[in-house]
């Protein structure tokens, strides 16, 4: 079976399946296009001729998602290039709630229990690996690592006791307010 056979045999099922897929009818041919070429490309390696719809489908279904995929990475930007300002370093900006809760962080972390307490202040805050921590305490690293985790949560549970916290996909804070009004943090 040549491509143009297989095509034949294909476009009536493809077209509908592609047309439901895709934001536009250009968008579905653009798409279509591609799936014919793959299959163009890869019919000699197709050994079973009965498996040819299955096969097609299977690359139709990746052509979308690569699709979808392609255009999640391109945020539109709203002007054009030019006229964006560019920052004199490429540094990426913490937004300033962040910034700010980040102070609270250390209060808090002296108010934790022991074990937790040592472990998150080594790794978080003066940046001692886990694996040199678990030496210079004599603990096993797999107990390290879970006081690190369990101290994190129970720090985490801290500032949400204390403040309203709104945060990005990314779980950066964007915004908090204090739940009372004494509250500093």
């Amino acid at each position: 079976m040549n491509a143009a056979q297989a095509w034949q045999q294909l476009a009536p099922v493809l077209t509908p399946f592609m047309h439901r897929r895709a934001p536009s009818a250009e968008v579905a041919q653009d798409l279509l296009q591609q799936v014919y070429l793959k299959i163009h490309q890869h019919l000699p390696q197709l050994q079973n001729t009965a498996k040819l719809q299955p096969w097609a489908f299977q690359i139709a279904r990746n052509v979308i998602a690569d699709y979808h995929r392609q255009q999640q990475k391109q945020q539109p930007l709203g002007l054009p290039l030019e006229q964006h300002p560019v920052p004199a370093t490429a540094a990426p900006q913490v937004p300033q709630a962040h910034q700010e809760l980040a102070h609270c962080l250390k209060p808090f972390a002296r108010q934790l229990p022991e074990p937790y307490r040592q472990a998150v202040w080594l790794t978080d805050f003066q940046g001692v690996p886990q694996k040199q921590q678990s030496q210079q305490r004599n603990v096993p690293y797999a107990t390290v690592k879970a006081q690190v985790q369990r101290g994190r949560k129970k720090l985490k549970q801290m500032l949400h006791n204390c403040c309203h916290i709104e945060t990005d996909a990314y779980g950066t804070v964007i915004a908090y307010q204090p739940k009372a009004p004494k509250n500093k943090c």
